[in-house]
């Protein structure tokens, strides 16, 4: 709804997004979402494609914050229920806690293409979504943690700054999986989330191999991770692509959509 005068009013505090235009009474700006401040209605686009921006990257914020809340305290707690010791300690807790902070500030601002016509939220698909990429994360975890500790002998340190070096590394994978719709490398990222990759990955890396707040491990063992990492990346992606060609069948323009709501994975 737009309008400028005292009796658009009602309408634009009624309206899901009241727009008073530039020449608007006082009374119409007060009561509504949105004031363009040049003669005209061109602004409405620009809001528009903005607020899809904002959507999609808020989509995969949620995505990403679901897929670690499901996969991270689940693999902390059956390491105590049915290992009876802690994969990670303490600080290497706080430690992951920092490291994903700063890959969740740099989502706001990466760089995405506004979708062709409206988003919506459809909870349950994303949350399904999140679950599958979460229940592969514990496998995958519970793998390392097992490989570290059985088959290369580690002690209880190294194996948790293994597990610890996985999670950050997986948390990456992850948000470029999720920030589009098709396969990952169809879309360039923004500047600040290859920003924050490299230098997560790089302390990260740094602070394991040197053995800075945590047991050292051999750059070899670190870099076994990032293989890793990749292999999951790739088939994760693939996975993800094709179950969202069998739910939209439409063809794929390769736009840097986030995943949407009623076409989520």
């Amino acid at each position: 709804m737009t309008g400028d005068g005292i009796n658009d009013a009602p309408a634009l505090r009624q309206a899901d997004v009241g727009m008073a235009v530039a020449n608007a009474t006082d009374v119409a700006k007060a009561t509504a979402s949105l004031v363009l401040t040049r003669p005209g209605l061109g602004a409405i686009v620009a809001a528009v494609e903005n607020s899809r921006r904002i959507f999609q990257r808020m989509t995969t914020y949620v995505m990403n914050m679901s897929m670690r809340k499901l996969s991270i305290p689940l693999f902390l707690s059956l390491g105590v229920l049915l290992l009876g010791l802690f994969v990670l300690s303490p600080r290497l807790v706080i430690l992951l806690i920092f490291a994903n902070d700063v890959m969740g500030i740099a989502v706001s601002t990466d760089r995405v293409t506004p979708s062709p016509r409206p988003d919506r939220w459809a909870v349950r698909p994303l949350l399904a979504t999140a679950f599958s990429f979460a229940a592969i994360v514990l496998v995958l975890s519970g793998l390392v943690f097992w490989a570290g500790s059985s088959a290369l002998r580690l002690g209880l340190a190294e194996t948790q700054t293994l597990a610890f070096v996985w999670l950050v590394f997986s948390s990456q994978a992850t948000i470029y999986l999720t920030r589009v719709r098709s396969h990952f490398w169809t879309a360039r990222p923004g500047r600040w989330v290859l920003i924050g990759t490299l230098v997560d990955a790089g302390v990260v890396a740094l602070l394991a191999t040197q053995g800075w707040l945590m047991a050292p491990v051999s750059l070899t063992l670190v870099g076994g991770l990032v293989l890793v990492s990749l292999v999951y990346l790739t088939a994760a992606d693939w996975l993800k692509v094709r179950l969202s060609r069998v739910r939209s069948p439409a063809p794929d323009v390769g736009r840097a959509q986030g995943l949407k709501g009623d076409r989520m994975t």
